[in-house]
């Protein structure tokens, strides 16, 4: 590394230097369209798959070992909160419209983590692939909204590639990333 005048460090042979000055990170979404002259492909992938039901109602075993006839009912919010029905006072704006309810039964009253993994929807994650544009240079960890087909992906660019096409050009090729939920 060689000083500059400003005190900063400028890379010297190619290398990469990468600072962070103090607790904060800020960085600004860049906005790009891309088309299928970048070769763009889509795959989506599902990173956890669970139920398909949004409600819990959880019988708990007694100390004699048997069952209360009424169950405890749980959901989760618009926020990814576990709600307990039984203390829940709001107007439901933020609970599911529709109720699909699975019931199961516990030695031992549930934690906030098993209530979740059984009513919490599949996380999707959407990888879209591409060849890096001319006009607007992308690097790793950029924040990107991404306009594809008439859809608009919020997301970062996880990887990036150098690819040997015919008549040996070398393509720039960008992996993008979106997290979703819900698909």
């Amino acid at each position: 590394m060689v000083p500059r005048p400003d005190g900063s460090l400028e890379p010297v042979d190619n290398n990469i230097f990468i600072s962070f000055f103090g607790r904060e990170w800020n960085r600004k979404e860049k906005s790009i369209r891309v088309d299928f002259n970048q070769n763009v492909s889509i795959e989506h992938e599902v990173i956890t798959e669970r139920s398909n039901y949004n409600y819990l109602n959880a019988y708990v075993k007694k100390a004699d070992g048997t069952y209360n006839s009424y169950g405890q009912q749980w959901t989760i919010n618009d926020k990814n909160e576990v709600v307990d029905m039984y203390t829940y006072r709001g107007d439901g704006h933020e609970l599911p419209k529709q109720r699909l309810v699975k019931s199961v039964f516990y030695d031992e009253a549930p934690s906030n983590g098993e209530i979740k993994s059984q009513i919490t929807k599949d996380s999707t994650v959407i990888n879209l692939y591409f060849n890096q544009h001319s006009l607007m240079k992308l690097v790793l960890n950029d924040l990107v909204e991404v306009w594809y087909m008439d859809k608009n992906y919020h997301g970062y660019i996880a990887d990036r590639c150098f690819t040997e096409v015919e008549g040996g050009i070398t393509t720039d090729r960008l992996l993008f990333v979106e997290g979703l939920n819900d698909l």
